[in-house]
């Protein structure tokens, strides 16, 4: 049987798995997902803090439209 050695996204480890993957375990890889989310949000957040304070409607339509692209997924 074939055996992969990985070094995991989230906790860096070295893994030996039966299957290649990213990550040395389900768990791992929903708080990568979870962590990544959430910098994106904050992101998101401060992009439309400063596209209200400086009132640029452009600015401000990017930010909308990353949002409905983040919430589509």
């Amino acid at each position: 049987m074939t055996r992969y050695i990985v070094t995991c996204d989230y906790c860096q480890a070295e893994a030996n798995l039966a299957q290649p993957g990213r990550f040395c375990s389900p768990r791992h890889r929903s708080y990568w997902h979870r962590d990544r989310l959430l910098a994106q949000r904050q992101r998101l957040a401060a992009e439309a803090d400063a596209a209200l304070r400086s009132g640029d409607v452009l600015k401000l339509e990017h930010v909308a439209r990353e949002t409905a692209r983040l919430l589509a997924v």
